[in-house]
Formats: structure tokens, C-alpha cells, sequence
């Protein structure tokens, strides 16, 4: 599916708003929080499949509107398509399907919007459950953690040298930990080994933590 146009009318925070994708390859949508950004995602999401985060179906009226329209034109194989689905206060759900033909749009509208949303998911090929938009793990997994594992990595590493002076600190008052190991066994009793192993294990945590940083 290639989105070609999007228009929204007091669909959740936008009075009215029109945006075309054609000619765009990639597509970055920037502003600062609040801006409407996942609203127009959003708004994509509930033209094709008629849901959305909104507690209630009419929550997606922006304030004050009696009722809300998304009008949505993609691309899928050959054949460009336009759904239009609006929502009026208390008064239920409308959804239309047209496909372009050489004379214009040509209706595909069936009976009923049971019937028109199982049709229109028969030409998507591709259900809500495959998108950003109601699952965002894939974005997480491939986007979010490998932008964040130096981060994620450094933070562990100094978490672990924290954690292993603090034992050492506490060993001496009898907290246990590597500390009372090192002074336990290793100084009261003069074992070398396990001084030398205190030390080294000591000396690698601390030596991580200044190669992540």
C-alpha cells in the first residue's frame, strides 16, 4: 500500500488539514509534542479499519464538532483507491470505497459498513495487527534498542561497578559481597588466589565501565 493523499476534518486534535504524498518516496513527519503528529497515523489507522486509541467512538470528534470525516487515497498493485469514513455525534459510522478509473471514482461502496470494511480489507491484503500503529514492538525492537544500546550497555556496566564498590565498602562492615570475599578469605586468611581474583574481577568492571564511556 503507498499512501497517495490524506484529508482530515475535526478528526481528534485538527479542524481541517490535507496532506499529499505523491511524488514522496520517504516520508518524515517532525514537530514538537502535541503537534498532531501520531494523530495523523492515527487518522490513516481508523479511515482503513475504523478503530483508534479513543475511549469512545465519538471521542475522535475534535471538541465542539458534531462530526468527524478522514478521506484516505492509496495505491495497491495497479489501482489507486479513496476510503472516506466519517463519524457523526451519537448518530453512528459512514464509510465509502471508490477506486479511480479513466471516467473518475467509481464506487465500491457495499451494503452496510460490515460489508464495505470486509472488502476493503480484501483489496488491503494487510489487517490492523501489522501496523506501527497497534503494534509497536517491531519499531522497539529494530528502531528503538539498537539506537539505545551504547546507552543501555554503559548504564549496565556502571550499575555493575557501582554494585561491586559498594560490596567492597560493605564487605569491611560484613555486608557480605565481593569485599567480606576479598577480606574474608583472602586477607584474614593470606590466600593470594582469591586477593588476585577480587582484584582482577575489580579491575575488569572498572576497566568495561571506562571503554563504554
Amino acid at each position: 500500500m503507498i499512501p497517495k493523499h490524506i484529508s482530515l476534518k475535526n478528526f481528534l486534535s485538527y479542524r481541517e488539514a490535507s496532506l499529499d504524498f505523491s511524488g514522496l518516496h520517504v516520508v518524515c513527519v517532525a514537530g514538537p509534542n502535541g503537534a498532531g503528529k501520531s494523530s495523523l497515523l492515527e487518522a490513516i489507522a481508523w479511515a482503513l479499519w475504523g478503530q483508534s486509541r479513543a475511549a469512545a467512538d465519538d471521542d475522535i470528534i475534535h471538541q465542539g464538532a458534531l462530526e468527524a470525516s478522514v478521506s484516505f487515497q492509496f495505491q495497491q498493485g495497479d489501482h489507486t483507491y479513496r476510503v472516506i469514513r466519517s463519524r457523526h455525534r451519537s448518530q453512528g459510522t459512514s464509510l465509502e470505497f471508490q477506486v479511480y478509473t479513466e471516467a473518475g471514482w467509481r464506487v465500491l461502496t457495499q451494503r452496510g459498513v460490515r460489508a464495505t470494511q470486509a472488502l476493503l480489507c480484501r483489496h488491503l491484503r494487510l489487517d490492523l495487527a501489522c501496523t506501527v500503529v497497534n503494534y509497536p514492538l517491531p519499531v522497539v525492537r529494530n528502531v528503538l534498542i539498537p539506537e539505545s544500546l551504547p546507552a543501555l550497555v554503559l548504564g549496565l556496566t556502571l550499575m555493575v561497578i557501582s554494585l561491586i564498590g559498594n560490596s567492597a565498602m560493605a564487605g569491611v562492615v560484613g555486608g557480605g559481597g565481593l569485599g567480606d570475599l576479598a577480606i574474608r578469605y583472602g586477607f584474614q586468611r593470606f590466600d593470594t588466589r582469591v586477593m588476585l581474583f577480587t582484584v582482577v574481577i575489580s579491575r575488569v568492571c572498572m576497566s568495561a565501565g571506562s571503554l563504554s564511556s
